[in-house]
């Protein structure tokens, strides 16, 4: 975690395998900036209980299994009844799934289990939006057709409003969204290499004109707020007003400054809209048409390697214990207590594993952060996350909804992004 890349990428919205926002450069300092958790779309019990031990136990398995050596992860005096997945019940995709029920005093919950081993190298992990834009809305089975995906999970929190992505979001490389200005959420990232990562980055967002100062970027891809310095692409697909009392200036993909307006103005494809709100604009005096901008971005190793992430993610697991915390996560107390869960993890054999416990049922309510994290361990994974949850809980594997979705009639939620298996060199 000591070396940083350095860089030099300019803005280009075209070529989105290989383009960047900003250019890697220095080491980052802390901000105290927060955010405020979004709701999981639902008001989640609050008064759900915790009991101190719980059992797990098997309900069914979909595949048959063949002896392997199995994850031995000590967790804390808690003795897991949950099996770990064997090699012998991977698909043809390196896929093996499994059904299986979570026991607590207030009803056994079922869970499903999609199991990837990423050291076969059939699938390929990829973010996604719906509708490959963002502040759009698809169900789960609506976007891993999109995409041709064999299976997949939903994705990290959103705004039930504007279905803009709760966090910080990169696809292909290119920073989508970035609501803050150095702090984020634990965040799941996936490698050029389609390693999978878990933990929080550090990073810093510039922004200098030719002949200006450097000034701290606040945020990308969402609403203003007075003080702030906004960046917007083509991906926030809306016209944009200048502050009140500030300035826009729209620039395309060279980074270049094409028109400075004070109206509404569409998004170009290529470049984007820089909105200046009044406090600032004395630090683009002398920023006008044919000026070009340098956009920087300071990530550290080995983030620096990620080429989609998504945040707002609570962590779960951490070395194999159980490392949630209410309090650093910011977690609102209306996202507490029992709900349908979603969690993705990573286990000590490389296997990506992506989870959601059912709640709301007859007969169960869901489970709370601690025994989703107790689930991920039972799964054998050393690390793991939370997604978004309640009504948004879906699993998919080959076009079948494997889980039953909490929305009111069964029907799913439509969500703004997803977590999604491509078949190898799709």
């Amino acid at each position: 975690m000591t070396t940083f890349l350095v860089s030099a990428l300019l803005l280009s919205v075209s070529d989105v395998s290989e383009a960047k926002l900003f250019k890697i450069k220095e080491k980052p300092v802390e901000s105290k900036t927060t955010e405020v958790s979004e709701d999981e779309g639902d008001t989640l019990n609050t008064a759900a209980e915790k009991p101190k031990k719980v059992a797990v136990k098997t309900a069914k398995a979909k595949t048959a299994s063949k002896p392997k050596k199995e994850v031995e992860i000590a967790v804390e005096k808690k003795q897991s009844k949950l099996p770990v997945m064997t090699q012998g019940t991977y698909d043809e995709y390196g896929i093996a799934t499994e059904e299986k029920t979570f026991s607590k005093k207030s009803g056994d919950v079922p869970v499903h289990v999609i199991r990837v081993d990423l050291n076969q190298k059939k699938v390929n992990p990829k973010i996604v939006l719906a509708n490959d834009k963002l502040g759009s809305q698809g169900t789960l089975t609506e976007i891993c057709k999109n995409h041709g995906a064999v299976a997949g999970v939903n994705g990290s929190f959103f705004d039930m409003k504007t279905h803009a992505a709760v966090g910080y979001l990169m696809i292909d490389g290119k920073s989508i969204q970035a609501p803050l200005i150095v702090k984020a959420r634990t965040t799941f990232g996936i490698t050029k290499d389609d390693r999978v990562m878990i933990g929080k980055p550090k990073f810093r967002r510039r922004i200098r004109p030719e002949g200006e100062f450097f000034s701290m970027i606040d945020g990308i891809n969402r609403a203003w707020t007075y003080g702030d310095i906004i960046i917007y692409t083509a991906e926030y697909g809306k016209k944009i007003e200048a502050p009140k009392g500030g300035l826009c200036f729209k620039f395309d993909g060279a980074g270049v400054v094409t028109e400075v307006f004070k109206g509404k103005e569409s998004i170009p494809e290529e470049g984007g809209i820089l909105a200046v709100s009044e406090a600032h604009i004395h630090r683009f005096q002398n920023t006008k048409a044919g000026t070009k901008i340098m956009f920087t971005q300071t990530l550290m190793s080995p983030w620096d390697q990620v080429k989609d992430a998504f945040g707002s993610g609570m962590l779960l697991v951490t070395d194999g214990q159980i490392t949630f915390d209410q309090s650093r996560e910011e977690v609102g107390q209306y996202l507490m207590g029992d709900a349908p869960r979603t969690a993705v993890g990573l286990t000590a054999n490389n296997e990506l594993v992506m989870v959601v416990a059912d709640g709301r049922g007859k007969g169960y309510r869901g489970v709370d952060f601690d025994e989703i994290a107790q689930i991920m361990i039972d799964c054998g994974c050393t690390d793991a996350i939370a997604l978004d949850g309640g009504g948004s809980s879906t699993l998919v594997y080959k076009d079948e909804i494997l889980n039953t979705v909490s929305e009111k009639g069964g029907v799913q939620r439509k969500i703004a992004n997803a977590l999604v298996l491509l078949p190898a060199g799709k």
